[in-house]
């Protein structure tokens, strides 16, 4: 049979260990210079606490505290935004103008009556179309085209050019 392995193991064995002596060794840490730095340490921190506390006294001294009060909370502040107020009622607003388009869309009515242009309705407008079709482009001299630079053209002339003479 085989011996049981050894108690105590070390790098070279336990040869070099006398029979039943077990030891630590000593050199490694120093218990008392362990001590004398958390000491310094601790000491250390109580010192600069009460270093920034004489400071900040200091501070106190030199510019006194401007109390303010605190803001109130949302729930208490008033609901209307400082003046100047451009909307008053959004949701009246809101309705207006949806009344006003809803009113464009669906009633007749003259844009330049020398000229002959009137506003219908939409679904007259669609009945319309569906009954005779959308109108054609005349061809020739106004035949709609784009030049190299993608500028619209029509019957030659450009079109972006022209609305800015216009203005």
């Amino acid at each position: 049979m085989t011996e049981p392995p050894p108690v105590v193991s070390t790098p070279y064995g336990v040869s070099f260990l006398p029979s039943g002596d077990r030891r630590h060794e000593s050199s490694d840490v120093n218990v008392f210079w362990i001590v004398v730095f958390a000491t310094g340490m601790a000491i250390g921190a109580v010192l600069v606490h009460a270093v920034l506390w004489l400071f900040f006294q200091g501070l106190a001294l030199a510019e006194p505290r401007k109390e303010q009060r605190p803001p109130p909370p949302a729930d208490a502040r008033p609901h209307v935004p400082p003046e100047p107020r451009l909307q008053l009622n959004d949701v009246a607003d809101l309705r207006t103008l949806r009344e006003a388009e809803d009113a464009r869309m669906t009633q007749y009515q003259w844009i330049d009556k020398s000229a002959g242009v009137a506003r219908i309705p939409i679904s007259r407008a669609m009945e319309l179309v569906t009954e005779r079709g959308l109108p054609q482009w005349k061809k020739g001299s106004d035949e709609i085209s784009r030049d190299a630079f993608g500028n619209l053209r029509v019957g030659g002339k450009n079109l972006e050019q022209e609305k800015r003479n216009e203005h």
